[in-house]
């Protein structure tokens, strides 16, 4: 509920077409007013606030809500277990920070791989006629 100056309701939908024109006056691609609020959240995830303040922050009253909602924009922490489970599994270590030529090196070896392994199916696809 918003009020004015005086303590009147103010009707939702004028807020929603204010916010409308000023993306049009602007040239900005319309987004609903609503979509600011999920923006937010988005913004919270990303610089590790955690779940709860969010919860609390967007007025939801179960922790869950949030979570169900949010919880998959949480990239870095993927990222942490997806290298917890490497270290575990003695892979090669996931590195967080890679120059572009080492990203490309690993393609390249990555598609020589590749190769060599279509170049065994079709050996033993020809030995097998």
């Amino acid at each position: 509920m918003i009020i004015d100056d005086v303590g009147d309701l103010i009707n939702p939908d004028i807020i929603s077409n204010r916010f409308r024109t000023l993306l049009r006056k602007n040239h900005l691609k319309h987004i609903r007013f609503h979509d600011l609020r999920h923006s937010c959240a988005s913004l919270l995830v990303a610089s590790k606030v955690p779940m709860k303040n969010i919860q609390e922050w967007l007025g939801h009253s179960n922790f869950n809500t949030t979570a169900d909602v949010y919880s998959h924009l949480d990239y870095s922490s993927k990222f942490e277990s997806a290298n917890t489970l490497s270290k575990a599994l003695s892979f090669n270590k996931i590195e967080e920070k890679q120059s572009e030529e080492e990203i490309d090196d690993d393609i390249e070896k990555l598609e020589k791989l590749l190769e060599e392994k279509k170049k065994l199916k079709q050996k033993k696809k020809d030995f097998e006629m």
